[in-house]
């Protein structure tokens, strides 16, 4: 954790007319410190007993420490589910956990979270109703709720083949001529809400696999014929001797369905390398880990056997995942709360900027110095600049870019190569 402290200096005013024999203590009559148009000053500060105290009973500055967590990257999840027969209990789990396992971690932790939701709503077996207060107040045979930069939920019932062409499919809304929610609520899609400096979290959770292909809105066909190797626009997890091989047609099928989501939205989903990016998590039908409360991670190989029999192999929603992000049974509805926990601490980690600070408030970014220090280490002091633009020619240095403090590559690099820094911000009142 890095620790980020602010000391702020109140200088006292000194009667210095003192005899060589007066006490160094005595201040002597407080002076009046009047506003500026004459009237009287509201000017206070905090006692030592943790009260406010008026200025002129203060003798000593007073140090304040906080200690904050850095900055976090926006997050936008778009959870999408499946509203098949064999998903009964996979909605109530994904109900009864999306908010305290997973939800309240991430926001509770400073994340600036929000969901969207392609799935069927309603207050049926095979409906998902996101429960408050993550979804604002709601009642489960009205329309879904929505809360503005938090929660959307664009209703839309989702088979075991379909959901890769269905969140294409809407991502423009039915004004765009894609299909349209059930409930007539966001006619230009979902996509419109998705913010450009914020990370794309998919979590995927079907019984089923990847079986349609999509060209254009309004064109979504289901098959099982069309072959994604030969095909960019088919999404079809067709049967092979390794579908856990990259050149396999579940492999082509997740890359044809990413591609898809690109050509629509190069902003959101072609960052080219910068920090907003797309993570996918997807709980399928495989079976579970020797340690069965773990998720599967990106670098471990595919699974082929499945938790259910019969069921159905989804090996192209597992390539997925195998570049960023982690995967999971969706059988083990028992242990869903683990699941989504690892996932919500996953996006924390992803999303932390461990080199930017918030300021805090009462902190004026004017006459500021700051030190970095390893756990055990001497501190090394930083100057201020004028603007990350400038870090080239001062990398031992820092800066102020609105409400947040940035380092410089080189201090970043200090900081990111310690388990355990502090961070002591000063600013001195004059």
């Amino acid at each position: 954790m890095v620790r980020l402290r602010h000391t702020a200096f109140l200088l006292c005013t000194l009667c210095l007319a003192c005899g060589d024999d007066s006490d160094p203590r005595d201040l002597g009559p407080a002076p009046d410190i009047g506003a500026a148009d004459g009237g009287s000053s509201d000017l206070g500060m905090i006692g030592r007993d943790g009260g406010d105290e008026d200025m002129s009973t203060v003798d000593a500055c007073v140090e304040l420490t906080t200690t904050l967590e850095p900055a976090h990257q926006p997050i936008d999840v778009v959870l999408v589910v499946d509203n098949t027969l064999e998903m009964e209990a996979a909605l109530t789990a994904i109900e009864e956990t999306l908010y305290s396992n997973f939800a309240a971690i991430l926001e509770g932790g400073g994340v600036d979270l929000q969901l969207i939701v392609l799935s069927d709503h309603g207050a049926g077996d095979l409906e998902l109703c996101v429960p408050e207060p993550l979804s604002g107040p709601t009642d489960c045979t009205m329309d879904a709720g929505d809360e503005a930069g938090r929660f959307h939920h664009y209703d839309i019932q989702i088979d075991d083949t379909n959901a890769p062409c269905l969140v294409l499919d809407t991502y423009r809304g039915s004004a765009a001529g894609g299909e349209a929610a059930e409930d007539g609520a966001h006619p230009n899609g979902w996509g419109q809400y998705l913010r450009a400096d914020a990370l794309k979290a998919f979590v995927v959770a079907t019984g089923g696999k990847m079986q349609c292909s999509w060209a254009m809105p309004g064109n979504l066909v289901e098959v099982s014929d069309c072959d994604p190797l030969l095909d960019s626009e088919c999404f079809n997890d067709m049967e092979s001797t390794d579908p856990s091989a990259a050149t396999s047609p579940a492999a082509a099928a997740a890359a044809n369905f990413q591609d898809q989501l690109a050509a629509i939205d190069a902003v959101q989903f072609d960052a080219d390398g910068d920090e907003t990016s797309t993570v996918w998590y997807t709980l399928t039908d495989l079976t579970a880990k020797a340690e069965p409360d773990e998720l599967y991670g990106a670098e471990e190989p595919l699974v082929t056997t499945l938790c259910r029999d019969p069921g159905t192999l989804g090996t192209g929603f597992q390539w997925l995942s195998t570049s960023e992000g982690q995967r999971g049974p969706i059988c083990e509805t028992g242990r869903f709360a683990s699941y989504f926990s690892d996932i919500a601490a996953d996006l924390d980690r992803r999303t932390v900027r461990p080199c930017q600070f918030p300021l805090g408030e009462g902190i004026d970014p004017i006459d500021l110095s700051l030190s970095v220090a390893p756990s055990g280490g001497s501190p090394r002091s930083l100057r201020m600049i004028d603007e990350a633009g400038t870090c080239g020619l001062a990398d031992d240095a820092f800066y102020v870019d609105g409400a947040a403090v940035g380092l410089c590559p080189e201090a970043c690099d200090l900081l990111r190569a310690d388990t355990d820094p502090v961070v002591e911000l000063t600013q001195t009142c004059d």
